[in-house]
C-alpha cells in the first residue's frame, strides 16, 4: 500500500507537481528505506525541483545511517546528475549527496568543483570542506579570497568558525579586512564574537591585536549565544537596523494589514515606517520592495540603487499598492530569491503564512534552509502580533540563515 501510494500515480507519478515534490521531500524523513530502483525513479523525475528534493532525501537518509552501500547504477545516476543536469541547483545538491554517501570521495570532489562556473556548485564544494580537517585554511583562503559569490565566502567563514583554531580566527580577521559586503562582514563579527567572547566590531585591528596575544594552542571557547550584530546600520525599519547593502523588503499585505483602529489602517502606519527606513538608506545601497499576499508584486525587476529619485518612486509604489488576500510567504520568498545579488530579506508581517502551498511553519524551517542552502540569504523578520509558537518557529528560521527576528508593535 505505502509503496504503491508513494511511487504510483497518487505519489511520485502524480500529474500534480506539488504531489511529486512532497513525496520526494518526505522520503528523507521516513524511517523505512526503499530499493535503489525506487530512488532512481525520483532522481529521474522530469521536474528539477523533484530531482533536487530526492537528492536531498538521499543525503538525509545517508547521514542517518539508513542507506546501505548504494548500487553501481545509483552512483552512476548520481554522478550523471552532478555532471550533466541542466539545473545548477540540482548539480550542487548532487555534489553534497554523493559526499554523504561516500565520505572517501570528499577531498577529490572539493578539488574538482571548487572552481566550477556556477556559484551554487562552488558553494556546495565549499560546504564539503567542513568535513576535511586536513583540508587546511590556506587552501580554503586560496579558494575563496576572490570568489565573486558572497555565499561561497560565507560558507568558507562558517567552515573556519567551525574549526575554531587560532589559524581559523586569523583567517576570519583577514577576511573581515577584505569583505566588501556589510552583511557578510557582520557575519564574520558574529563568528568572532561567539568564539572569543570579545565584543569588537567591523574594524579588524582590535581583533588582530587580541589574537596576537593568544598562545598558539588557543582554541575557541564554547560557542556563546550569537550576538545580534549590526549596531552600525545607517537606517532602521521599526527598530531593527538595516545592515545589508543588497536587500529586498518583503511586506505581508494579507488580512491584518488592512484592519483599522480609530479610522487608521495598519497599512497607513506601515507606510510611515517604510518611508523612514527607505529615506534613511545610503544612496549606494541596492534595494527592492516586494509586497505580497496571495500574489506578489515586485517594485523593480532587480535590486536598484537607493537614490533620492528611486526612493521616492518606491514609496509611491508602496503607498499606492492595494494588494489583498492570504499571506503566501513561500512563493514571495522564491520570487525574491531569483535576484542573484540579494543577500538579505527584511520581512514585516504578522508571521502567520495562510496562503499558497507552503504554510506549515514547522516544516518550513527545514524547507527554507534547504532552499537557501547554497545562497545563504539572511532572513530578518519583524513580526507584528505574532503568537509565541509562530515566533519561536521564525526565530529558528532566521537564526539558521544568519538573520535576526524581532517582535514589534507599530504605534
Amino acid at each position: 500500500g505505502l509503496h504503491k501510494d508513494l511511487f504510483g500515480k497518487r505519489g511520485l507519478a502524480s500529474k500534480k507537481e506539488i504531489v511529486a515534490l512532497r513525496v520526494a521531500e518526505v522520503l528523507g524523513r521516513m524511517h523505512v528505506t526503499f530499493s535503489d530502483k525506487e530512488y532512481a525513479k525520483a532522481l529521474g523525475h522530469k521536474d528539477a525541483e523533484v530531482r533536487r528534493s530526492a537528492l536531498w532525501s538521499l543525503e538525509r537518509l545517508a547521514k542517518r545511517g539508513m542507506l546501505n552501500s548504494p548500487s553501481k547504477d545509483l552512483l552512476k545516476q548520481l554522478n550523471k546528475l552532478l555532471r550533466k543536469d541542466k539545473q545548477d541547483a540540482v548539480q550542487a545538491q548532487a555534489l553534497v549527496t554523493i559526499a554523504a554517501l561516500d565520505e572517501s570521495a570528499v577531498e577529490t570532489l572539493v578539488l574538482e568543483f571548487a572552481f566550477a562556473k556556477s556559484p551554487l556548485i562552488r558553494a556546495a564544494a565549499m560546504e564539503l570542506t567542513r568535513g576535511l580537517p586536513a583540508f587546511g585554511l590556506i587552501q580554503v583562503q586560496t579558494l575563496v579570497v576572490n570568489d565573486p559569490a558572497f555565499a561561497v565566502r560565507l560558507i568558507a567563514y562558517e567552515s573556519a568558525n567551525a574549526q575554531g583554531s587560532l589559524a581559523a580566527m586569523r583567517f576570519l580577521v583577514e577576511a573581515l579586512g577584505k569583505e566588501q559586503r556589510a552583511r557578510c562582514a557582520w557575519r564574520i563579527v558574529d563568528f568572532l564574537r561567539g568564539s572569543t567572547g570579545m565584543k569588537y566590531g567591523l574594524d579588524p585591528r582590535p581583533w588582530s591585536d587580541w589574537l596576537s596575544q593568544q598562545p598558539e594552542g588557543w582554541t575557541a571557547q564554547e560557542k556563546k549565544e550569537r550576538q545580534a550584530a549590526g549596531e552600525e546600520g545607517t537606517t532602521a525599519l521599526v527598530g531593527m537596523r538595516v545592515i545589508s547593502s543588497y536587500l529586498t523588503f518583503l511586506i505581508d499585505f494579507s488580512g491584518s494589514m488592512w484592519k483599522e483602529t480609530a479610522g487608521v489602517s495598519l497599512k497607513q502606519k506601515v507606510d510611515v515606517e517604510m518611508r523612514k527606513a527607505l529615506e534613511g538608506l545610503a544612496p549606494e545601497v541596492m534595494f527592492n520592495v516586494q509586497p505580497y499576499a496571495t500574489d506578489s508584486v515586485l517594485w523593480e525587476k532587480k535590486l536598484t540603487p537607493a537614490s533620492e529619485r528611486n526612493v521616492k518612486q518606491a514609496m509611491d509604489f508602496f503607498e499606492g499598492c492595494k494588494l489583498t488576500g492570504k499571506g503566501d510567504f513561500w512563493s514571495a520568498m522564491q520570487i525574491a530569491m531569483l535576484d542573484p545579488e540579494v543577500d538579505t530579506f527584511m520581512l514585516l508581517g504578522d508571521g502567520a503564512p495562510t496562503g499558497g502551498q507552503r504554510w506549515n511553519m514547522e516544516l518550513m524551517k527545514s524547507l527554507f534552509a534547504h532552499e537557501n542552502r547554497f545562497r545563504r540569504i539572511a532572513l530578518d523578520a519583524l513580526l507584528m502580533d505574532c503568537s509565541g509558537f509562530l515566533t519561536s518557529q521564525w526565530e529558528v528560521m532566521c537564526e539558521q540563515s544568519g538573520g535576526r527576528c524581532m517582535s514589534v508593535e507599530i504605534q
